[in-house]
C-alpha cells in the first residue's frame, strides 16, 4: 500500500497502460539525455583513486 493519502484512502492505482505515448517517450528521452550530458552515466571509472591508495 502507498504511503500517500490517496493510496491509503482508496488503495493502489491500477496500472492499465502498457505503452508510452509519443509525448511521454520524447519527454523521457529528453530527461535521459540531459542527465547523460551532465556526466551522471559514466562510461569509465578511474583506474586509481585520486589519493593513490586504491587496491
Amino acid at each position: 500500500m502507498s504511503n500517500y493519502f490517496i493510496g491509503r484512502e482508496f488503495g493502489p492505482r491500477v496500472r492499465t497502460e502498457q505503452t508510452m505515448s509519443p509525448v511521454e517517450c520524447a519527454g523521457t528521452a529528453v530527461l535521459v539525455e540531459a542527465v547523460a550530458s551532465s556526466g551522471a552515466f559514466w562510461a569509465k571509472f578511474p583506474q586509481e583513486c585520486p589519493d593513490g591508495h586504491a587496491t
